[in-house]
């Protein structure tokens, strides 16, 4: 008979484990849900409220967060939204919502299918990610950092329908990658103006940006955003598109600046349009090894039939393993002399042991790469050209590459300058000297990526004073016809 009744008593208490709203078409605020017993939520102090336990936001309810404020989530504790949630607050007071303690995250969010999620000007930190289900789902001005696996396994975002938008977010020193999608889902990510700062911290072999194919009916756009990997991530990668079931993919990645990682681009899979356009791509060699990566951009596709439209066209790629490599039966469009494909490409000093690869075409398609400049800040005779590029001329089984109408005139090649910006000391203590061949603007970024000073630039030499404590920061330098990426060590 006590045992019978033990099992009720623990069956009562597991029953308050979580707790869901009524599901009648109310709307919710932290103030409504603490004066409800067992929600879980309590208030602590004025903006500042506690979650102790799992909570359901049913499918006809609405959570509405809409001032700025402190919500901490208790270790483990899981919130699951069915219905609506809007969090929205002004830029220089965010709504909050992190762990009760940062040693012990809680296990994130879950955005089912049919939910509508709308979401700014809102940090999330020291969760489990968060899980998104839903085909609704906006998010804008928003942080995500020092997130773990939890309710979403895959990245700090995980997608896995619909056309999701994310824009001017950061995502900072998360452990899995800052989006993500399963391989079997069709996802139309819109992905622009957003900061990304050394997420990947687990070190797995998965990039930033992980996504699977758009489908048939929607585009994936990577555009305008910042994208540094951290050096001891080894593992970790820019942006990858992954294509392994043969749907559609129409892509666009566009002026975004990508560095320090394994590798910059890649795109995998055998039927993938779109165009890769005005990147600047530097120095993603982290791991070291030209056999695992290092590419600036990297096409790979197998099988005898592939549908590969992709124009890749006024991108800085420099300091890399590889500049561009082609792969398996992959085929680009790297410029034929017309407005859709101009070429308009820039190398520098991509390569290792010595030796520099520009383009490497390991596949026995012949591509089309006229219009580029190959060897920045020269100009350089056919044979120097043919030196950084292989193809058949130096393996019988590839294709050709027509390189034809080289230059590095920037008549022909605006997006970036063949003149890097010089920068030195480095490191530095209270004074350094940027020189730029044009004015512009310049821009000095923390660790954790916060914008920490910018200054005008004058084209020339400019003498900038630093009040900056000790630590590495990033220059993002903006000009009339370029952007970069400089590191600065500050002692």
């Amino acid at each position: 008979m006590r045992k019978t009744l033990l099992f009720i008593l623990l069956g009562s208490a597991l029953s308050y484990a979580q707790y869901t709203t009524p599901n009648n078409g109310q709307s919710f605020n932290l103030d409504e849900l603490a004066q409800i017993e067992n929600s879980g939520v309590s208030l602590i102090e004025s903006g500042l409220y506690n979650l102790s336990q799992d909570l359901i936001i049913a499918a006809n309810d609405t959570l509405l967060i809409d001032d700025a404020l402190t919500w901490q989530i208790n270790s483990d504790i899981l919130v699951t939204i069915e219905g609506s949630f809007i969090a929205s607050s002004t830029p220089n007071s965010p709504i909050n919502i992190t762990a009760q303690d940062a040693g012990f995250p809680n296990a994130g969010f879950r955005f089912e299918e049919g939910s509508v999620i709308n979401l700014s000007n809102t940090i999330f930190e020291y969760g489990g990610g968060l899980r998104v289900l839903t085909e609704d789902f906006n998010m804008d001005y928003c942080e995500v950092k020092f997130q773990v696996a939890g309710a979403s396994t895959a990245a700090a975002i995980s997608f896995s329908r619909g056309n999701p938008t994310v824009t001017n977010s950061k995502f900072i020193s998360n452990q899995l990658p800052a989006v993500a999608s399963g391989a079997n889902q069709q996802i139309g990510l819109t992905f622009t103006n957003n900061e990304l700062y050394y997420n990947g911290l687990s070190n797995q072999n998965r990039p930033q940006i992980n996504m699977s194919p758009s489908g048939s009916n929607a585009s994936i756009l990577i555009e305008n955003n910042t994208i540094i990997g951290d050096r001891n991530a080894t593992n970790v990668g820019g942006i990858a598109i992954g294509n392994f079931f043969g749907y559609d993919n129409n892509v666009v990645i566009k002026n975004n600046v990508i560095s320090d990682n394994r590798f910059g681009i890649t795109l995998l899979g055998s039927v993938t349009h779109g165009e890769i356009d005005g990147n600047t791509i530097s120095d993603n060699n982290s791991q070291g090894n030209p056999n695992l990566g290092g590419s600036g951009i990297n096409l790979n596709a197998s099988g005898e039939t592939i549908s590969q439209s992709i124009y890749i066209k006024n991108n800085y790629i420099s300091n890399n393993l590889w500049g561009i490599t082609m792969q398996g039966n992959a085929y680009a469009n790297l410029g034929d002399g017309t407005e859709l494909s101009p070429g308009g490409n820039t190398f520098s000093e991509n390569g290792f042991d010595g030796d520099v690869y520009a383009l490497y075409n390991n596949t026995p398609n012949d591509i089309m790469a006229q219009g580029n400049c190959w060897i920045a800040g020269a100009e350089s005779t056919e044979e120097e050209v043919a030196e950084v590029i292989t193809d058949q001329s130096d393996i019988a089984s590839l294709g050709l590459v027509d390189y034809s109408n080289f230059t590095c005139n920037l008549s022909t090649n605006e997006f970036v300058s063949s003149t890097k910006p010089k920068l030195y000391p480095n490191p530095a203590k209270d004074l350094i000297v940027l020189e730029v061949e044009s004015s512009g603007s310049v821009e000095f970024y923390n660790s954790l990526g916060q914008l920490v000073f910018n200054t005008k630039l004058e084209a020339g030499k400019n003498d900038i004073k630093l009040n900056l404590s000790s630590g590495t920061y990033f220059l993002k330098i903006n000009s009339k016809n370029s952007t970069s990426l400089e590191k600065l060590l500050v002692k």
